[in-house]
């Protein structure tokens, strides 16, 4: 009887050893996203031309840019972007293109 516990004691080693193996491996798999996703649909403005807009309302509505923040942004043409911004609690809404001409900043 004595002879069956140092064996049961490998045998639970073993199947320990096994888990661990198999859970390292699983916390290695990366999912890849899904082509169908909204967030994969839309293009957003680069952050450079974000703040662009931020700095151009800050002019406009004269707020401190520190009180403006981009909320929001999508493709709006072939070369342009809309940026929403949040202008000290009420909403703007910037057009500008890809070479940093500002087009319009208006209330949205």
């Amino acid at each position: 009887m004595n002879e069956a516990y140092p064996r049961a004691g490998a045998w639970i080693a073993l199947a320990g050893v096994a888990l661990l193996s198999l859970g390292c491996s699983q916390g290695q798999q990366v999912a890849a996203p899904q082509a169908n996703s909204v967030r994969a649909a839309v293009e957003t403005a680069p952050a450079d031309l974000q703040l662009l807009c931020a700095a151009e309302a800050a002019n406009v509505y004269s707020t401190p840019a520190e009180k403006i923040l981009p909320v929001s942004s999508a493709r709006s043409g072939q070369s342009s972007y809309d940026v929403e911004l949040d202008v000290a609690g009420k909403r703007a809404r910037c057009t500008i293109d890809e070479s940093g001409t500002l087009v319009t900043v208006v209330d949205a």
